[in-house]
């Protein structure tokens, strides 16, 4: 049956191996089933500028402080926002993104120690292009809804050491208390977004936490 849907921007997000990637798939699909046009989209990497990004923030060798990150992930999500996400609004479609600026907030701000206001200032920025996606005007400049996906770290560790998955990227390599810290700063941002965020257990089965997600975006039943 075909459903008629607004076209929204959703992201999902979350610690290393919580899902997020499969359950961005899932959702698409579960859209595209009731007759939604749906765009599916990552960060960094949705955009031809963001690949190149991409490789070099989780797979090149320079090292680069928290600060630095935090200025190339914002020159994705500006990219991102203007070339890929308010186009594919604009044409009706709903965007759903692995990442988006809780993972900048929670990595680089909240675990990278990167100033609060220096992320405000940056992402906000790079967010500022959503103003131009119809019925947006007035609204915050956030995503329609941001799924965070918690999970203990080490348990997302173990599922992305498990065989047949890419070998580790420069995050994925960081301390246990690294990753300790970015899950703090997914569930701070998340309450920081109040009933445009939240919060799922990721630990659950894929298909039970897919039926909440169903839920969460109104796709159940």
């Amino acid at each position: 049956m075909s459903h008629t849907f607004s076209a929204r921007f959703i992201v999902l997000d979350g610690v290393e191996g919580c899902g997020k990637s499969t359950q961005t798939r899932l959702l698409g699909e579960a859209f595209a089933a009731r007759g939604c046009p749906v765009v599916l989209t990552q960060e960094p990497g949705g955009t031809s500028l963001g690949a190149k990004l991409r490789e070099l923030l989780l797979h090149g060798e320079a090292q680069m402080s928290a600060l630095t990150e935090t200025f190339l992930f914002c020159a994705d999500r500006a990219e991102h926002v203007q070339s890929m996400i308010v186009p594919a609004l604009a044409a009706g479609s709903t965007v759903i993104s692995d990442r988006f600026s809780a993972s900048t907030f929670a990595y680089q701000v909240w675990a990278g120690e990167v100033p609060t206001e220096v992320f405000e200032a940056l992402d906000g920025t790079a967010r500022s292009g959503l103003a131009q996606a119809p019925g947006r005007h007035g609204k915050p400049l956030h995503p329609d809804l941001t799924i965070i996906l918690d999970v203990d770290p080490e348990t997302g560790r173990a599922r992305k050491a498990a065989p047949g998955e890419a070998q580790e990227d420069n995050f994925e390599r960081r301390s246990p208390a690294y990753h300790a810290r970015v899950r703090e700063g997914f569930l701070h941002y998340a309450k920081s977004l109040g009933t445009a965020a939240l919060v799922l257990d990721a630990a659950q089965r894929v298909e039970a936490l897919h039926q909440e997600i169903l839920l969460a975006t109104g796709l159940s039943g």
